[in-house]
């Protein structure tokens, strides 16, 4: 089992609370530079010096192919694995009731 690097930190996205976290690149504890995903809502997380960044679609594009797949099926594992945690957003429109996920 790979060693997590002890830290607490805010998902910059949704909010989520971590104790812990490790890099896509399955090599431990992350370092600067490193990218993980949040494992509520998906965002793509890069560990900086300053903290968590949250990688918006131009810094995500301009990565390297292979850490843009890693990330991509990160992200459909957490999607299709992982029950959801994130409650459907209701259309206003609508008149049909709307359940969480």
């Amino acid at each position: 089992m790979k060693k997590q690097l002890s830290v607490e930190f805010d998902c910059p996205r949704c909010g989520y609370r971590f104790d812990a976290a490790t890099s896509l690149a399955g090599n431990g504890r992350p370092t600067v530079g490193d990218i993980s995903i949040c494992l509520v809502c998906g965002a793509p997380i890069e560990f900086r010096a300053d903290g968590y960044h949250w990688l918006n679609a131009d810094e995500f594009m301009s990565l390297d192919q292979e850490v843009k797949s890693r990330i991509a099926y990160a992200v459909m594992l957490v999607v299709t694995l992982l029950p959801s945690r994130v409650a459907a957003i209701p259309n206003p429109n609508s008149r049909e009731k709307v359940l969480p996920c």
